[in-house]
């Protein structure tokens, strides 16, 4: 995880002391020795984890290159500290806080102080970075989630749509089932019904029935078998 520093000053003799206090951090330092070419700076590269910034600058200040920055949405995360030669006045702090800044090194600066008040926001922004991955990491599960119900949801709605369509076809078929039965029962009434009456007649009256009768009877039964 690179540790970005710019570093504004327009004096080059104070950049180069800043680098040599904090060079066994293993810092990635930038350069700048204006307000207008820091704000060149952080148009081309945004990632910073934090700014040195001079107050008494010629043209353009640290106060005024300070809130130029945090115009833009994307710098507003990188913390600002304030270097300056003059005293610590309440108005001038008041000033430097309310352009942006969240510390103040005053110089000639001491050399511990200053590698102190940078690791802690080296630190803070590791744990942020950290923090940031995590919720990604959260975000894209909580995605993979949402994407795994909405397929279970979709197929579960599939398979609904099939049963429910097994279902009508289902209904369709014992509708026709039932028609089909009815159909045949009342076709295989009648002729049932001339087969036992001319059958049972037979078996009953057998002996007093005449010739004529016996042999109407068997052609009844006779025809009504061959036709259905």
């Amino acid at each position: 995880m690179a540790i970005k520093i710019l570093l504004v000053d327009d004096n080059e003799n104070n950049l180069l002391s800043i680098e040599v206090v904090l060079e066994k951090e293993k810092y990635e330092f930038h350069r700048a020795t204006s307000g207008k070419e820091a704000l060149r700076i952080l148009l081309k590269e945004e990632d910073f984890t934090l700014i040195l910034l001079d107050v008494k600058m010629p043209i353009m200040d640290g106060y005024e290159t300070a809130e130029l920055i945090y115009q833009r949405d994307k710098l507003k995360q990188i913390p600002i500290i304030f270097i300056t030669a003059h005293d610590y006045e309440e108005a001038a702090i008041f000033k430097g806080y309310k352009a942006g800044a969240v510390d103040f090194i005053r110089k000639p600066f001491n050399a511990e102080i200053l590698r102190s008040k940078v690791a802690v926001f080296t630190e803070l922004y590791r744990k942020n970075q950290l923090l940031r991955q995590q919720e990604e990491k959260v975000q894209a599960i909580n995605n993979q989630l949402l994407e795994l119900n909405q397929d279970l949801e979709r197929r579960v709605l599939e398979r609904t749509m099939e049963l429910e369509n097994l279902n009508q076809e289902l209904q369709a078929l014992n509708l026709s089932k039932d028609k089909f039965l009815s159909v045949i029962s009342h076709d295989l009434r009648n002729p049932l019904t001339s087969l036992l009456i001319s059958s049972e007649n037979l078996d009953q009256d057998a002996e007093k029935l005449q010739a004529g009768q016996i042999k109407l009877l068997a052609g009844i039964i006779n025809r009504t078998s061959k036709k259905y």
